[in-house]
């Protein structure tokens, strides 16, 4: 079983994103690529501009150097750097579910608000 972040939108309760806690390979692999896609500019933007700055100032292995630091720090940091995007669109922490899908970890997350307002 998986751990899932259950975010809710501050301003409109029923909108919610589920994020799967664990560190991603892909985030490692495509760190720069992989910020754009998840909408991250504050993080993609500053990091590649100074991307572009390293690569005309260094050499080659300084570069290498730094991207393999670059690749460990996007793989270990990627679900707080998730969460620190969610935060900026205007989520916060609803609830944090143990299940083996987003799909379940969603179903309980219902079942448990529903059960809750039932009670």
């Amino acid at each position: 079983m998986k751990i899932f972040f259950v975010y809710q939108n501050l301003y409109d309760e029923n909108e919610m994103k589920v994020i799967e806690s664990s560190s991603s390979i892909y985030a490692g692999i495509f760190n720069i690529f992989w910020a754009f896609y998840h909408s991250m500019w504050r993080i993609a933007i500053p990091l590649a501009i100074f991307m572009l700055f390293i690569n005309k100032i260094f050499s080659q292995f300084y570069i290498d150097v730094f991207e393999f630091f670059l690749m460990i720090l996007f793989f270990t940091l990627s679900e707080e750097m998730q969460s620190y995007n969610m935060k900026i669109k205007g989520y916060y922490l609803s609830d944090i579910v143990c299940a083996n899908s987003k799909d379940e970890a969603e179903h309980k997350f219902f079942t448990r608000i529903f059960d809750d307002a039932n009670i």
